[in-house]
């Protein structure tokens, strides 16, 4: 069985049980690392310093040269606008929706990465 626990005093989370398949928190680890593998940070912040709600956060990357965000909540969800530029926003399960002008953004304490055109 393998744990994963990041400064935490709560019990780690399973990422896949000794000879069985991966958890759902496995996938989410697998997808953050597709969405952070080879990208570059430029920022990172939290509520109006960021242009967000204050238990919002941000951080701003790139990759081959495509500019993308990913936000996340600390305690609560919240809809807000799809960041300026937006043109998708895709969740840790994987679905993909187009960010259209002015469509809202469901924000959680799971992060949803938002493609920038």
């Amino acid at each position: 069985m393998y744990f994963y626990n990041w400064g935490s005093a709560k019990i780690p989370i399973v990422l896949q049980p000794a000879g069985g398949p991966q958890t759902k928190a496995a996938r989410h680890v697998e997808r953050l690392h597709t969405w952070l593998a080879g990208s570059r940070i430029h920022s990172c912040g939290q509520g109006r310093a960021a242009g967000l709600p204050d238990h919002l956060w941000q951080c701003r990357f790139d990759q081959g040269g495509k500019a993308f965000l990913i936000w996340w909540a600390i305690d609560r969800s919240e809809r807000i606008p799809a960041a300026q530029g937006a043109t998708s926003v895709e969740d840790l399960d994987g679905t993909v929706t187009p960010a259209q002008p002015g469509a809202e953004v469901t924000v959680t304490g799971s992060p949803v990465l938002l493609k920038l055109g």
